[in-house]
């Protein structure tokens, strides 16, 4: 049986190839995905798949080559785990290039991802573990 860190991974390997149900294999259909307003100015909360698409498909539309390389996965208790990683692409209207730091808090309900808060900095993510207990 996977471990949550590899379904983590798996999801954002689903992610980087577009493979749609890959990427909500091990996410509940029921989950909330919640940007921090340092994720992006227009930060929101999204529900379920649909919301979830909705929300990836966002990045898409802007860089069609967008990817996410995992740099770590920590448990952070609580069935949490803070996964950092760094988003690279191109921008489709600009042509230009580049990488930014970005991080996730999962929360898991058995064997499903409940939640995810999505955070624009791995200190972001740290502060909000810290502030949670």
């Amino acid at each position: 049986m996977p471990t949550r860190e590899d379904m983590i991974r798996a999801h954002f390997d689903a992610w980087n190839a577009r493979d749609r149900e890959g990427m909500v294999r091990d996410v509940a259909e029921d989950v909330v995905l919640e940007e921090d307003p340092g994720f992006q100015v227009a930060a929101g909360t999204s529900h379920g798949h649909a919301g979830a698409f909705a929300l990836w498909d966002q990045l898409f539309d802007v860089s069609d080559d967008a990817r996410i390389e995992v740099v770590e996965i920590t448990d952070a208790g609580d069935d949490r785990l803070l996964v950092l990683m760094n988003t690279h692409g191109t921008l489709r209207h600009t042509g230009i290039s580049g990488s930014r730091e970005m991080a996730h808090i999962w929360h898991w309900r058995g064997d499903k991802a409940g939640r995810v808060q999505i955070f624009g900095s791995h200190d972001d993510a740290r502060a909000a573990l810290e502030r949670s207990g």
